[in-house]
C-alpha cells in the first residue's frame, strides 16, 4: 500500500512537472514566435522605405513593394554569347563571371532604382496573361545600375536591355530578363518567380 500511494505521489509529482514544463515550453514558443513577427514587420518596413516612387512606373514600384522577395525565391539562368566565334556558353561552362552573386543579386531595391532613374521609354507589349516593359538604354548611369546589381562593375557594358514582366492586372512581377551588350557579346540573365 505504502509503494503504491509513492508510486502515485510520483506519478502525480510527474505530471505536475510534466506540465509546467509544457507550459513554459509553450510560451517561450509563443515568445519566439513574437519575436520572429516583429523582425518581419521591421523588414518589410525597411524594404517599404526603401521602395519609393519619384513618378516614374508608380503602378510598377507599388507592385514591387507589395510583393517582395529574397534571393532563396529566385530562379535565375545566366547564358554567355561570344557573337565573333558564334558561341554559346551556358552556366556550367561559363567561367569568367560572378554566377553566385548574378544568382543572387536582384533585388526590389535595385528594380525600384533603375525604374525610377531610367530615361529610357519601354516598349510595353501586352499578352493575353501577362504584360512586359522592354527598357533598352546606353546611359551609362542606367548601365552602371545593371552592372552593379549583377556584380559585373569590371565589364565594358555599352547597352542593356531589361524586361520586366508582370501578370496580367500588373499586381505581380513574374520574371526578368537582362541583357548586356559587351561590345559584340551578350550577357544574359533571366530570373523567374
Amino acid at each position: 500500500e505504502e509503494v503504491k500511494e509513492k508510486a502515485q505521489d510520483v506519478k502525480k509529482e510527474a505530471e505536475v512537472k510534466a506540465e509546467e514544463v509544457k507550459e513554459e515550453v509553450k510560451e517561450k514558443a509563443q515568445a519566439v514566435k513574437e519575436e520572429v513577427k516583429e523582425e518581419v514587420k521591421e523588414e518589410k518596413a525597411e524594404i517599404e522605405n526603401k521602395i519609393a516612387s519619384t513618378g516614374n512606373y508608380p503602378d510598377l514600384i507599388t507592385s514591387l513593394k507589395n510583393n517582395p522577395w529574397t534571393s532563396g525565391d529566385l530562379n535565375t539562368r545566366v547564358k554567355f554569347e561570344d557573337i565573333r566565334r558564334q558561341v554559346t556558353l551556358h552556366e556550367e561552362e561559363i567561367t569568367d563571371l560572378p554566377l553566385d552573386k548574378i544568382k543572387t543579386s536582384l533585388s526590389p531595391e535595385s528594380l525600384v532604382d533603375f525604374l525610377n532613374m531610367t530615361s529610357a521609354k519601354p516598349t510595353i507589349l501586352n499578352r493575353k496573361e501577362d504584360t512586359s516593359y522592354e527598357f533598352t538604354t546606353r546611359d551609362p548611369k542606367e548601365i552602371d545600375l545593371i552592372k552593379k546589381r549583377y556584380g559585373l562593375l569590371d565589364r565594358e557594358i555599352d547597352k542593356i536591355t531589361s524586361v520586366l514582366i508582370f501578370d496580367k492586372e500588373g499586381q505581380k512581377l513574374k520574371e526578368v530578363k537582362d541583357v548586356l551588350a559587351e561590345g559584340k557579346n551578350r550577357i544574359y540573365m533571366e530570373t523567374k518567380f
